[in-house]
C-alpha cells in the first residue's frame, strides 16, 4: 500500500501564511537548483517550464515551428498510456506537503488527469520512469482547464529526492510546484564554517518590510540567480530616514564570522547601504517581530555596496551565539543574496607552531616564548570594495572604467585599471623593475575535522614605502592565492587593527598602494608565476622594510 493514501483537495488558494506556518519551501523550483532529469515527450512546449518560479504567462497568438506556443509543458496527441517528467530536487531530500498542478492558459489542450510519484535515491545519476522504487504520493486526479489544482497530503514524513509527474494521457500543464520541508545536511564538525542563512540548511525569512518588486525570501536562495526578478527589491521611498528590512531565522543557532551581500543584476537600484544585526530568540521567532527584541550590530557601520557586485565584511560579536539576523537596507533598493557565514560551535584553538616566517624566539627566555600567541582571522574573497583601502584589484571585471574599442575593433581596452606610483626622493632615483615571481605553494594545515578549510600562518609583513607594487598571475599554477595586508600606523609600523586577508582568483591581480604592509606572496595550490611591477633604487633598506609580528596570525582560507 502507498505511504500516502489520503489527500485533501484545496478549493481556495492557499496563502503565503499557510506556507510560512508549515515552514514549507517550493522544493521543485529551479531557484533551488532542481532540474528536469528526463521527459517522455515535450514536442510543443519544454518540460523545463514546469519548474520556473515565475507565474505562467499567455502566449496567445504566438507560433513556433511545431505549433502554438505555451508557457508550460505540452506533449503530442494520442498517447495510449501517459506522459511523464522526472524532477530531481536541488536539495539533498525533502518531505512533501502541498502539490500544485497548474494548467493556466491551457484550455482545450490541458492534461485531463495527473498523478504524482516520488522516490528516495540520493546517489542516483539516472532514474527510470518505471523504476520499482517509485511510490504514489498523489493518486490519479482530474484536472480542469486554465486553473491551479491544489492538493494537501495527509502524511508527509517520508523523505524524497526525485518526483515524477504523470500527465494522463497527454496535453499540457503550465507549472508543477511541490512544497515541503528540506532536510538540512550539516558537516560532521560543528565548527565548520558555512552559510547558516541558506534555505538549504533550514534558513527562513520570517518578516519582510516591503517586497513590491521581489520577495525577501529570495535572498537566502542558492546561486546568484538570473535577473532582478529572483532577488529582493522594494518600492522607491519618498520619506526622509526610510529603511527596509528582512529578518532571517538561521538554520541553526551559530557563531557568525563574515557576511556576503550580493547586488548581482542590481545595477541602478542597489541600496545606499546595508546593515546587519543579530539576536537570540526562541525557535518560532515570535519575539523577533514584536519590536521589543534587542538587536546587536554585526557590522561597525552600514556596508556601502556597489552595483552588480559581491561585497564581503567581517562580523563583530563573533563569540556570541545568534539565532536570527536582520538585514536593513538604506533607504530602499534591491539585493540578490545575503550569506551569513558562521559555525554551530566555536572553532577550536589551533596552536602556534609553524607559519610564514614566524617570530624567532631562539635563545630568548621562557617568559618571552610564552608571550607569543596565535590569533585567528578569516580570509574573505577579494573584491575592489573590500580591498580599496589597501590598493587596487586588477581584473577585466572591474566596473566604472573608461573603455575603448581598439585592436582594429576586436578588443575592448579598460583604461587606468590601476595606478603605478613612484614616490622615491630625488636623491635616490628608482627605476621600474618588470620582474617575475615564481612562488612555491604554501603547505596549508587542515583544520581539525573541518574538510575544505585550510590554515595559513603569517608572522612577517613587509612594505615598500615609496612605490606601489603590482602582482598579476600569468596562468597555470593554482586557482587561488592569498593576500594579507595592513595599513601603517602613526609610528610607521603595521597597524594590526587594520589587518585583513583576502583570497584572490587566478583571474585577479592586485596592486598594493605605496606604504601598505603585506605578507609575501602566498600561492595556495601549486607553483604560480606572477608578473610584478615595482620601482627600486637598489638600496635594500629603502626598497623593502620588514616587520616581525608579536604573534602568529592563523588565517582560515
Amino acid at each position: 500500500m502507498s505511504k500516502h493514501t489520503k489527500y485533501t483537495e484545496i478549493t481556495q488558494p492557499y496563502s503565503e501564511a499557510t506556507i510560512h506556518h508549515h515552514k514549507l519551501v517550493e522544493v521543485t523550483s529551479s531557484n533551488l537548483n532542481s532540474q528536469i532529469l528526463s521527459v517522455s515527450d515535450d514536442f510543443f512546449s519544454p518540460a523545463t517550464d514546469l519548474i520556473n518560479p515565475e507565474p505562467p504567462v499567455s502566449k496567445k497568438g504566438q507560433f513556433g515551428p511545431n505549433g502554438a506556443l505555451y508557457d508550460g509543458w505540452e506533449s503530442r496527441r494520442h498517447n495510449p498510456a501517459f506522459d511523464w517528467v522526472i524532477i530531481k530536487l536541488g536539495a539533498q531530500s525533502a518531505s512533501l506537503k502541498l502539490l500544485d498542478i497548474d494548467t493556466t492558459h491551457f484550455n482545450g489542450n490541458e492534461g485531463p488527469f495527473a498523478s504524482v510519484m516520488a522516490l528516495f535515491a540520493p546517489n542516483a545519476t539516472e532514474v527510470s520512469h518505471d523504476d520499482s522504487r517509485w511510490e504514489e504520493v498523489l493518486p490519479t486526479v482530474p484536472l480542469g482547464p486554465s486553473q491551479p489544482h491544489l492538493f494537501e497530503l495527509c502524511e508527509w514524513t517520508a523523505q524524497y529526492t526525485h518526483i515524477q509527474l504523470r500527465m494522463i494521457p497527454d496535453g499540457g500543464i503550465a507549472r508543477f510546484r511541490a512544497y515541503g520541508v528540506l532536510t538540512p545536511v550539516w558537516p560532521n564538525d560543528p565548527s565548520s564554517v558555512l552559510d547558516l542563512a541558506s534555505v538549504l540548511v533550514g534558513g527562513r525569512v520570517l518578516f519582510t518590510s516591503d517586497h513590491h518588486f521581489g520577495k525577501g525570501e529570495n535572498i537566502i536562495l542558492p546561486g546568484r540567480g538570473k535577473d532582478m526578478g529572483d532577488g529582493w527589491e522594494t518600492k522607491r521611498s519618498r520619506s526622509p530616514g526610510h529603511r527596509d528590512w528582512v529578518v532571517i531565522q538561521l538554520g541553526s543557532p551559530g557563531y557568525l564570522q563574515y557576511c556576503e551581500v550580493d547586488t548581482c543584476h542590481f545595477k541602478g537600484n542597489f541600496p545606499a547601504g546595508v546593515m546587519l544585526e543579530g539576536c537570540s530568540s526562541p525557535p518560532n521567532g515570535s519575539e523577533v517581530g514584536g519590536g521589543s527584541q534587542v538587536w546587536t550590530p554585526l557590522l561597525p557601520a552600514p556596508l556601502k555596496v556597489g552595483p552588480h557586485a559581491q561585497q564581503f565584511a567581517e562580523m563583530m560579536a563573533q563569540d556570541t551565539l545568534f539565532t536570527h539576523v536582520r538585514v536593513t537596507i538604506f533607504p530602499d533598493g534591491g539585493l540578490k543574496r545575503v550569506r551569513v557565514m558562521g559555525s554551530r560551535a566555536k572553532a577550536p584553538f589551533r596552536g602556534v607552531p609553524g607559519g610564514i616566517a614566524p617570530p624567532s624566539v631562539k635563545g630568548e627566555s621562557k617568559e618571552k616564548e610564552e608571550k607569543i600567541q596565535s590569533k585567528q582571522i578569516t580570509a574573505l574573497p577579494l573584491t575592489q570594495n573590500g580591498f580599496r583601502a589597501y590598493g587596487d584589484v586588477v581584473s577585466s571585471e572591474t566596473a566604472n572604467l573608461q573603455t575603448k574599442r581598439v585592436n582594429g575593433g576586436t578588443a575592448t581596452k579598460l583604461c587606468n585599471v590601476s595606478g603605478v606610483v613612484n614616490n622615491y626622493p630625488v636623491q635616490h632615483p628608482a627605476e621600474l623593475n618588470f620582474c617575475v615571481y615564481k612562488c612555491d605553494p604554501y603547505h596549508t594545515q587542515d583544520t581539525a575535522g573541518t574538510p575544505g578549510t585550510q590554515i595559513v600562518k603569517a608572522g612577517l609583513l613587509e612594505r615598500h614605502k615609496y612605490t606601489s607594487q603590482s602582482f598579476i598571475p600569468m596562468g597555470g599554477g593554482g586557482s587561488h592565492y592569498l593576500v594579507v595586508v595592513a595599513l601603517s600606523g602613526a609610528d610607521e609600523k603595521a597597524d594590526m587593527s587594520t589587518l585583513k586577508a583576502f583570497t584572490a582568483s587566478s583571474s585577479q591581480g592586485i596592486t598594493y598602494m605605496a606604504g601598505v604592509w603585506h605578507a609575501p606572496m602566498i600561492a595556495l595550490e601549486a607553483v604560480t608565476d606572477f608578473c610584478c611591477l615595482v620601482h627600486e633604487s637598489g638600496e635594500a633598506g629603502e626598497d623593502c622594510e620588514e616587520e616581525e609580528l608579536e604573534c602568529v596570525y592563523e588565517i582560515s582560507v
